[in-house]
């Protein structure tokens, strides 16, 4: 028998725990969930400090090492939320960054649980913080009532990120991937690119783009709290 959960419950659970935005959908066809997901709780952390952007990325003895302090904060947010979760009798399981592009589109998930829409920048635009969240999900049995999409488009007048864009990955036409400057894995040609125009604090730690993010206009009246003692 499905189980259901209350909507607002899981909410309040997913704010406490550590995350800024959350919403529910169900599962899509193109995707490739558990079988036994029922609902699929999307959540976004805000990322307003650039510091939460820093990539490390190492190659040696035919290793490669790759890590970004925010996906690991994520993991570690949403496995508590999974394990509080199964502690009520639910199944539940955190979506792996590694997996992600397998198993679910994130952006599209976070458009259908009504977190935001899909900018002209292929980023989730939030109104709270535009694009300026980083997103992951918990794929569960429980039975919950789904958020609706939002219905405005914070886009529509505004083209920005566009004309930021320092590569010309952006433009009216939609978004074209070999030209992001912030690609993984480069090509020669790109790792050079990025040697120039990325911050990097090492040669194995870097800035990873967030040019669009920055200029984008919504949300950023958003103020970060100063935190006593820190």
């Amino acid at each position: 028998m499905v189980k259901r959960l209350d909507r607002g419950f899981i909410k309040d659970l997913c704010l406490k725990s550590g995350f800024d935005l959350v919403g529910v959908t169900r599962k899509d066809p193109n995707w490739k969930p558990p079988s036994w997901t029922n609902s699929i709780i999307v959540l976004a952390v805000a990322t307003l400090d650039e510091a939460l952007d820093y990539t490390i990325h190492i190659k040696y003895d035919r290793t490669d090492f790759w890590s970004k302090w925010i996906y690991e904060y994520l993991m570690a947010r949403s496995s508590l939320v999974c394990f509080k979760l199964e502690k009520q009798g639910f199944k539940a399981r955190p979506l792996t960054f590694m997996d992600s592009w397998k198993v679910i589109l994130l952006k599209d998930a976070a458009v259908k649980a009504g977190l935001g829409i899909l900018g002209k920048n292929n980023l989730l635009v939030t109104p709270q913080y535009g694009p300026r969240v980083r997103l992951t999900a918990i794929f569960t049995d429980a039975e919950i009532e789904p958020d609706k999409e939002l219905s405005e488009d914070f886009c529509s007048n505004c083209n920005l990120c566009i004309k930021a864009c320092p590569t010309g990955a952006l433009s009216e036409n939609g978004f074209e991937r070999d030209k992001r400057i912030a690609e993984f894995d480069p090509s020669e040609e790109m790792l050079k690119l990025q040697r120039k125009m990325v911050k990097y604090v090492t040669n194995y730690t870097r800035l990873q783009c967030r040019i669009c993010m920055n200029v984008c206009p919504v949300g950023k009246d958003i103020k970060i709290e100063n935190i006593e003692g820190f």
